[in-house]
């Protein structure tokens, strides 16, 4: 019984040895180290990247603003007034004037142009002379 023991306990310590190995083989494979120098290297290379990719999106939404703002200012009123048209509005209320139809006689009407300003009364009903 005690010849038994013995091998047991050989044989368990043999096991354990065994398995210690094998734990610092893959260890040494492993090598945290490196494998955290290699992780933070490409971490640093993924926030370059990202970094690079926030200031073309940056750059690219900076170009499409400017464009907007150019359309923007080329269509605005104040270019249609510099390009020799005038804009005719109710001068009580401001609403643009689109149509003949939309004025009466009596009414008082504000002419914007591009420098200055007309004031005038409608004298006719639109369609009657």
């Amino acid at each position: 019984m005690q010849g038994g023991l013995v091998r047991c306990a050989r044989q368990g310590a043999r096991n354990q040895r065994t398995a210690w190995r094998n734990l610092q083989e893959r260890l040494s494979r492993v090598r945290p180290r490196i494998m955290l120098k290699q992780r933070r290297e490409l971490l640093a290379e993924m926030a370059a990247r990202l970094g690079a990719e926030a200031r073309r999106v940056f750059k690219d939404m900076r170009n499409a603003m400017s464009t907007l703002e150019t359309r923007l200012r080329l269509l605005g009123p104040e270019q249609v007034l510099a390009r020799g048209y005038s804009i005719t509005m109710d001068e009580k209320t401001g609403k643009a004037i689109r149509a003949a139809a939309e004025v009466k006689a009596g009414q008082r009407l504000k002419t914007r142009l591009k420098t200055g300003e007309i004031r005038s009364v409608v004298r006719t009903q639109p369609g009657k002379k």
